[in-house]
């Protein structure tokens, strides 16, 4: 039963963590049209960095937060490592010259999902390294950085 409670947990948090984003396109449809889709690409040097860092702090939150013995020997990332790591890379997007669109298309494959042992045994070291790293100067920025148009 605990087992249950947990997996229902854990299922929500995922849920709250995906609120916002588009479905994905059914296949063979373009995900997106216009400039969003020709300009997002793929994130590169600091950018690729600080959403990778977003990702796997926020994802290590999540799990804390919803599966707590689920998460084993994975590093506990906080709320404010997470959300340091995003304004981080939306300064950095904005400074690329990087609309709101073109930066969530951008962020969306750095959302890490750490339920998967394999995963989070994968993450580990990163994951020490982006706690270690914060930038703790970021929490001070007012958001929102990029908006939308």
């Amino acid at each position: 039963m605990r087992h249950a409670a947990a997996v229902l947990i854990l299922g929500a948090a995922m849920a709250l963590a995906a609120c916002g984003k588009e479905a994905a396109a059914p296949a063979g449809k373009p995900a997106a049209e216009g400039p969003v889709a020709k300009g997002a690409g793929k994130a590169t040097g600091k950018l690729a960095e600080a959403l990778e860092c977003w990702g796997l702090t926020k994802g290590s939150y999540f799990l804390h937060m919803a599966s707590p013995e689920t998460a084993g020997d994975l590093p506990k990332a906080s709320e404010s490592d997470y959300r340091a790591w995003n304004n981080q890379a939306e300064t950095i997007a904005k400074a690329q010259g990087i609309s709101l669109d073109q930066f969530n298309i951008l962020r969306d494959p750095y959302d890490t999902n750490l339920v998967s042992p394999k995963k989070r045994e994968a993450s580990v070291g990163r994951l020490k390294t982006c706690i270690a790293t914060v930038p703790t100067e970021m929490l001070s920025v007012e958001t929102p950085i990029l908006v939308g148009e």
